[in-house]
């Protein structure tokens, strides 16, 4: 391949960020060369290849050592948080994230955590691929990692079928009493869409102006409580 087309591709993807580079690579060989390769498609072998490496990478299987887990807050003040909100009767906590399930069970099982969180409300970056994969022939590509609300609606949904979840228009029954807590624009619009309470948390977002522009980014995609750190949501609740 010429120095010109690599510029060529380097040009055109230079507004894109993530998977979104990984996707045009299709589209450009088929611009280029009128071919398109399995290799290259959304979720094909070269992304398969590429998350594998920044796994195993990220997990410390390629000879890099992560720094030891540290809690944002002191470890002792999040349990006795997560064991008032459990151990009140009127909630179950469930967890709904983008990250993969070894790296939310590993860390909250050795810290002493997990046995806190409902085992089968617990939905991790595994399930949004398996559920991809699932409907990706009846559907064709479908994206359902946040915003898309789909761990929300597992979550809350564990034994439903998941084209039920991914229907257009699906919502929850009783959005009124379920809250879903993230630090994360993403998270906020997620909750939007799936139509439950969207509670907004600074914890560990340095103080000052940087702190003041994610508060304000939160309250402008339409966040319905901000708390300065998560040990405050039992009083918010008034637990």
């Amino acid at each position: 391949m010429s120095q010109s087309i690599i510029q060529q591709f380097w040009q055109e993807t230079k507004d894109l960020t993530g998977a979104e580079v990984l996707n045009y690579v299709n589209i450009f060989i088929d611009k280029i060369l009128g071919e398109t390769f399995s290799l290259f498609a959304p979720r094909g072998q070269l992304w398969q290849l590429c998350y594998k490496n920044f796994q195993d990478w990220y997990e410390g299987k390629k000879g890099y050592t992560l720094p030891d887990d540290e809690t944002v807050l002191d470890l002792n003040k999040i349990e006795n948080n997560l064991k008032v909100l459990s151990h009140s009767g009127g909630y179950t906590l469930a967890i709904a994230t983008g990250r993969p399930r070894n790296e939310v069970i590993n860390p909250l099982e050795t810290l002493g955590l997990l046995q806190y969180f409902d085992p089968e409300r617990i939905v991790t970056y595994d399930d949004v691929l398996e559920a991809e994969s699932m409907l990706a022939n009846s559907a064709g590509e479908i994206k359902l990692g946040k915003p898309h609300p789909f761990v929300l609606f597992k979550a809350i949904y564990p034994h439903e079928d998941v084209r039920k979840l991914c229907a257009a228009g699906f919502q929850i029954e009783n959005g009124r009493e379920i809250a879903y807590v993230g630090d994360a624009g993403s998270d906020v619009v997620a909750a939007k869409r799936a139509g439950c309470l969207s509670i907004g948390v600074l914890t560990g977002i340095a103080t000052g102006e940087n702190r003041e522009n994610e508060r304000q980014t939160l309250i402008n995609l339409g966040c319905d409580v901000i708390l300065d750190s998560i040990l405050e949501l039992p009083q918010l609740l008034e637990i």
